[in-house]
C-alpha cells in the first residue's frame, strides 16, 4: 500500500527540490525562512513545518516552479 510522506520527509523533499533549482535561504529565524528564487528573481517565505502536499506545492508556486507533491 502507498504510504504518504511524513511531514518531515515532505519538508526535506521540498527543500531538496528548491535547492536543486537554485533557490537558497537568505535569512532564517525561529518562525520563518526567507528564500530567494532565481526563477522569479524575488524572495518568498517558508514557515516550517510544511504539513501536507498542498502547502509544499504552494511554496513551489511561490518559487516559480511546477507543483511536484
Amino acid at each position: 500500500a502507498f504510504m504518504a510522506d511524513t511531514p518531515e520527509v515532505l519538508e526535506t523533499r521540498l527543500r531538496e527540490r528548491l535547492e536543486m533549482a537554485g533557490c537558497f535561504v537568505e535569512t532564517r529565524d525561529a518562525a520563518v525562512e526567507i528564500w530567494f528564487t532565481p526563477h522569479r528573481n524575488r524572495r518568498f517565505r517558508l514557515s516550517p513545518p510544511v504539513r501536507n502536499p498542498a502547502e509544499a506545492n504552494a511554496i513551489l508556486r511561490e518559487a516559480g516552479m511546477e507543483e511536484a507533491f
